[in-house]
């Protein structure tokens, strides 16, 4: 409890103290708005993105997700402009995973001038973005992504559309998760009537270290905008209480720092996060479901027994459903101190459940107390998916225990 309370208190100063400098780019705001977590954590996810915003940071993640997700945000900017997207990711099995992004952006009302410098009225300007993006497993868990990207602008004089296209990879290894992705590779402008727009062009690379078994997550972000010499940095961090809340923290050179946090329920996510930059606030909100797909998990049938009881076993199910082959498979059984009682495992497919009778070698019963069972399973490409941890509960003093003759 104390570790939780002092990370949490480090991540919220951190939201709190820090600030940079640099920004101005052409489309500025479609590079920079898509996902609540992101956002928070200072832009740093190019190696960690999350959920649907995969298909905006690293398309080549999407081939690390094993379930449908669907994705809505809305973000309130600056001087009125406001923005609003929906997405959907697919996981497609060995044939890697497809997602799908539409989304708003409203700018507010400007006034037309015509060519005398008169006003003539006032017109709304907006853009209509869609996007369709790729993710696919390589070899041996190096995965390519891909994203095309179509923009449509609306304002005063007329509709204009423009193409570009983003080319991603992705690894992960236990400790680090790496990413690197090419923004708008296509040399295309958007043109106007009068005039023309450049999209540009840049490369991202990051890494996400995860510490703490993964509750804590610091990201760190460099893009090189191939419109201007220096480099741009981007910092973030995320710590994870109780499996259920996440605080989350960042900066960058943009003049931005940010913090907010994430509410997790079964298969559902709520990300908020507010940033500041130039005297403004900017809020920013999204809400995700996951469904379907593939998964790895346990069910203990029952979750409470007595090695010396009536029920002197408990039967540990076995779900494990994934894209790709499995290699081999853990499962291991810890005590409330965190050390290791159990371990079966084997090679192939999983078996379709274990049975724990809470003896020890030498035939004693174990202590009086929960135990926490996870399955770990490799598959073919050296990707490794953990099972959320069950509680199987040791307990000997209630009447339903107590041994019969003859046992």
């Amino acid at each position: 409890m104390k570790r939780n309370i002092l990370i949490s208190a480090v991540i919220l100063v951190f939201a709190a103290c820090l600030f940079g400098a640099l920004g101005g780019i052409p489309f500025e705001v479609l590079d920079k708005t898509i996902g609540a977590r992101a956002l928070s954590m200072g832009e740093a996810c190019v190696a960690d993105p999350s959920g649907i915003s995969t298909i905006f940071w690293n398309p080549a993640a999407l081939d690390s997700s094993n379930k449908n997700v669907i994705y809505g945000g809305a973000e309130l900017l600056y001087e009125g402009a406001h923005m609003e997207y929906l997405s959907y990711a697919t996981p497609m099995g060995k044939y890697g995973s497809l997602g799908l992004m539409a989304g708003y952006l409203g700018y507010g009302s400007y006034e037309v001038v015509n060519s005398s410098s008169e006003v003539t009225g006032n017109a709304d300007l907006k853009d209509i973005f869609l996007t369709a993006a790729y993710g696919k497993n390589i070899i041996g868990g190096y995965e390519a992504g891909f994203a095309l990207k179509m923009l449509v602008r609306a304002a005063a004089d007329g509709t204009y559309p423009a193409f570009n296209a983003d080319i991603s990879f992705h690894k992960s290894f236990d400790r680090v998760d790496l990413g690197v992705a090419f923004k708008n590779v296509l040399p295309i402008d958007i043109k106007y009537s009068v005039d023309s727009e450049k999209f540009v062009s840049s490369m991202r690379i990051g890494a996400s270290l995860k510490l703490l078994d993964s509750s804590l997550k610091i990201a760190a972000d460099m893009e090189k905008y191939f419109i201007q010499e220096n480099p741009v940095f981007f910092v973030g961090a995320e710590y994870m209480l109780f499996d259920m809340l996440s605080l989350r923290a960042g900066f960058n050179t943009f003049s931005e720092i940010s913090g907010g946090l994430g509410i997790n329920f079964q298969n559902l996510s709520l990300d908020y996060a507010v940033t500041f930059s130039d005297a403004v606030l900017m809020h920013k909100i999204a809400l995700s479901c996951a469904f379907g797909g593939y998964e790895v998990a346990l069910k203990a049938e029952p979750e409470v027994f007595s090695p010396v009881g009536a029920i002197k076993k408990t039967y540990i199910r076995i779900t494990a459903a994934t894209k790709y082959e499995i290699y081999k498979w853990s499962l291991e059984l810890k005590d409330k101190k965190g050390d290791t009682v159990r371990i079966w495992n084997g090679a192939g497919v999983p078996d379709a459940e274990v049975i724990w009778d809470g003896l020890r070698q030498d035939g004693m019963p174990y202590e009086e107390g929960i135990y926490k069972a996870a399955l770990t399973v490799i598959d073919e490409n050296d990707n490794s998916l953990k099972s959320k941890e069950v509680d199987i509960k040791i307990q000997t003093n209630d009447a339903r225990s107590i041994p019969m003759f003859g046992e």
